[in-house]
This record gives structure tokens, sequence and C-alpha cells, in this order.
């Protein structure tokens, strides 16, 4: 059974680790965490499997650093641990979060397509109305 919760600062320096290992987002340090919650997705052994950045402020939210460890892709981990931050969002009264998304990531193109995202190389930047209904 997958375990969703905020990430404490051991949890982050890891996240941070396997983000910059990853290549997936360049110029990754751990202090890029320190002032910001972060919340993760756990396996049954308390193994992080995918994780993402949040920050609030106001009415709003910016969501960055989704990242889904590589053999645990497809398995909808990435779905379970935002429908969790919805949740979170929802809690602190968030009305609008705004994501940068990696364009080569289709399963995210085609969320930032949802959204009406800006796409600009090579990231996708969406803002998100959690206020209004979309199909």
């Amino acid at each position: 059974m997958t375990t969703i919760r905020s990430m404490n600062v051991y949890d982050k320096v890891q996240f941070a680790r396997v983000i910059a290992e990853s290549d997936y987002y360049p110029h990754v340090d751990r202090t890029d965490f320190e002032e910001v919650t972060c919340y993760g997705a756990y396996d049954d052994d308390g193994g992080l499997i995918a994780g993402v950045m949040l920050l609030m402020q106001g009415n709003h939210a910016y969501l960055d650093y989704l990242y889904v460890l590589p053999e645990y892709r497809n398995l909808g981990y990435g779905v379970k641990l935002l429908d969790a931050v919805r949740i979170v969002l929802a809690q602190h009264r968030i009305k609008y979060v705004y994501a940068s998304i990696n364009g080569a990531n289709e399963v995210s193109g085609k969320l930032a397509a949802r959204h009406r995202g800006k796409v600009g190389f090579p990231y996708m930047h969406v803002r998100i109305d959690l206020e209004e209904k979309h199909g």
C-alpha cells in the first residue's frame, strides 16, 4: 500500500539527490527544498517512489519537481501523489496552482493541454484554477 506524506528533512535531501542524479531537472540542489513543503509517495518499506515540491502563498500555490522513479512510472503513483496534494491545497483554500511541466513527459503534456497550458520549450507552464470544472 502506498503512503503519501509530507517529507522530513532527510527525505528532502534524498529527493534532491534522486532528482539531481536523474538529469531530469537541471541544477538541482538540496537547498532548493529547504523553505518549501515537499510531499512523497512511499512504498511499504518507506522507500521513496515519487515526490513533488509545493510552495503556498495566499490563495496561490506553485508546484514543481514532480518526479516518479523510473521503475514506478505508468503505475499511477504520480496521480496518487497529485490527488493527495489536491486535498492539501483544498484544506489551505488554494484557488490557483502554477506548475512547470517538462515537455518531454507525454502524460504531463496531456495534463497541461487539459488545463490550457502555455507551452514554452522545454517546459509547459500551466495555471490551474481549482474552482473551475475540467472535463
